[in-house]
């Protein structure tokens, strides 16, 4: 048995061994085939490799976060490349398998178009609360001017003022533009010095270079160790008749003649004002501004000759009358025309006196009662609220009557002029000219009540900036504060003022400091206000 294993086990070994001589001594062409089979079917497995790769291990692509419709939720996963974030659904998903492909699925998907949805509509209440529209937000900007132009008529503290947005945003909360207004001490403040004080200014200013003459009106008063010189300008419109206004308050410790000149030239060039159209200046101190050698006057008088001291009585117009004034007053007229003129108002003055209804009722709604309310506003003192309530309660009717049928000459001719065709250019020219000259300086006294009831003793530490807007604001406006409101909503200009950043004092004067050295080596600042 042993033998015939043997036996076979040697079989076995040979057949191996021939099989592998036949390997070895196999034609050249033979194993030419099987080298060029091996080499295409590695290649092959080569290539199925590197492409099942690819698809099985795809990497996250930053490019992809720049595609719009993926912008708003893909993110990339740091930790894992093969790895995507979804921000809306806050969940991370595979794309190792598919790329894009698996993105595109994601995005398409029920659960995350329900979320977006949501999401969406989050971010628009969110933006909405912020960004207010345009009706909106001016409606919110006329109202914070609105409670300082309030708050100021009736000399509310700005600390007042911002307690009472606070009290309005609790007790009217369900209503959008109370519970978003914002009008602290600051913002009140700043409103009132750099917006409104401003804007009435302007309006004042540019009626002045519309009409032909005007006058200016001063006077000094102390409060502390401060000596204030309010500046009054006194003109005279179609419109409303007489204007008195608040043109600038100024503090000037000295009352000599030459700081007096100085500060009036001051004040005109720093509101684009033209010196030669001033017709009189109306101040106390007689020896000061009208003495007769060095005063006010004298020095003006060098640099504007057509200033004069005197006085023309028209107290009936006649044309003779007229002339005088004329030659007077120095003033480039054409008589013809003025003739003319003249007829022409006369026979329209007979016209209006003819109707039915009265010249007074005529006047006043033509002047809309805007003159009359000037002109009382400065005879009461505003000061005296009770005083006022008390007069109003127990006048009497017949007085009332009266004074309805009353009515001022300067309203009378702004009616006539008005209502004449053609326009009564030379004629205009003088009764601007004549109204332009007040009768008193009681007004410039007025103002230094308005001052004490401004700049009380828990006020004190006001900047002259400050009261001065105030002065500007109270007299210089006679709107109704609940007409207010609508009146600022038509002013786009106003609007933009206030709603821009440079309304804030320190926003208009940022400070630039420079430092130079001197070859001696002296230090040399240099502060520029912007």
């Amino acid at each position: 048995m042993a033998i015939h294993s043997s036996i076979q086990l040697d079989v076995e070994i040979i057949e191996e061994e021939e099989s592998s001589n036949e390997i070895e001594y196999e034609p050249a062409a033979a194993s030419k085939n099987s080298n060029s089979i091996s080499r295409l079917s590695s290649n092959t497995m080569e290539k199925k490799t590197i492409s099942s790769k690819s698809k099985r291990y795809c990497k996250f692509n930053k490019e992809w976060i720049k595609i719009s419709k993926y912008a708003s939720f893909l993110q990339e996963r740091r930790s894992d490349s093969s790895l995507a974030h979804c921000c809306v659904c806050k969940s991370n998903f595979s794309i190792a398998n598919g790329g894009k492909y698996l993105i595109d699925r994601h995005l398409e998907q029920a659960s995350h178009k329900r979320l977006a949805a949501i999401e969406a509509e989050n971010k628009s209440r969110l933006m909405f609360d912020f960004i207010h529209p345009p009706s909106q937000l001016t409606s919110m900007i006329a109202a914070e001017l609105t409670l300082v132009y309030h708050g100021i008529r009736h000399a509310h503290s700005y600390n007042s003022q911002s307690c009472t947005v606070d009290v309005s945003k609790k007790l009217f909360h369900d209503s959008t533009i109370a519970k978003n207004i914002s009008c602290g001490r600051t913002k009140a403040r700043e409103l009132a010095v750099n917006v409104l004080a401003p804007y009435f200014s302007s309006k004042i200013i540019k009626a002045i270079n519309q009409n032909h003459f005007y006058s200016l009106s001063f006077d000094a008063s102390n409060k502390g160790h401060k000596k204030m010189f309010p500046f009054i300008i006194n003109y005279y419109t179609m419109e409303r008749g007489i204007v008195r206004s608040v043109i600038e308050v100024i503090e000037q410790p000295h009352e000599t003649a030459n700081h007096v000149v100085a500060s009036l030239r001051e004040v005109l060039e720093m509101n684009n004002i033209d010196i030669k159209k001033m017709t009189s200046i109306g101040a106390d101190n007689t020896n000061v501004n009208y003495g007769q050698y060095h005063s006010a006057f004298s020095l003006l008088k060098s640099d504007f000759p057509n200033l004069i001291k005197g006085f023309c009585d028209l107290n009936q117009i006649k044309f003779h009358q007229i002339e005088k004034c004329i030659d007077f007053l120095r003033m480039d007229i054409d008589r013809d025309k003025l003739f003319d003129e003249m007829s022409i108002l006369q026979s329209k003055f007979k016209e209006l006196n003819s109707y039915r209804e009265s010249l007074s009722r005529q006047i006043s709604q033509y002047i809309n009662n805007d003159a009359r309310s000037v002109y009382e506003e400065f005879n009461n003192d505003l000061c005296n609220e009770s005083h006022d309530e008390d007069n109003l309660i127990h006048k009497p009717t017949t007085e009332n009557h009266e004074r309805e049928m009353e009515f001022r000459s300067d309203q009378f001719w702004s009616f006539l002029l008005a209502k004449s065709k053609p326009m009564c250019i030379e004629m205009h020219k003088i009764i601007s000219y004549v109204y332009s000259i007040p009768c008193s300086n009681a007004f410039v006294e007025g103002v230094f009540s308005h001052m004490k009831s401004a700049w009380t003793a828990s006020r004190n530490s006001m900047v002259n900036e400050t009261i001065a807007a105030e002065l500007k604001i109270r007299l210089n406006s006679t709107m109704a504060c609940e007409d207010f409101f609508s009146f600022a909503q038509t002013q786009p200009q106003l609007i933009k003022c206030a709603k821009s950043q440079q309304k804030y004092s320190f926003e208009k004067k940022r400070a630039t400091v420079s430092v130079n050295i001197n070859r001696e080596g002296s230090l040399r600042v240099n502060i520029v206000l912007l």
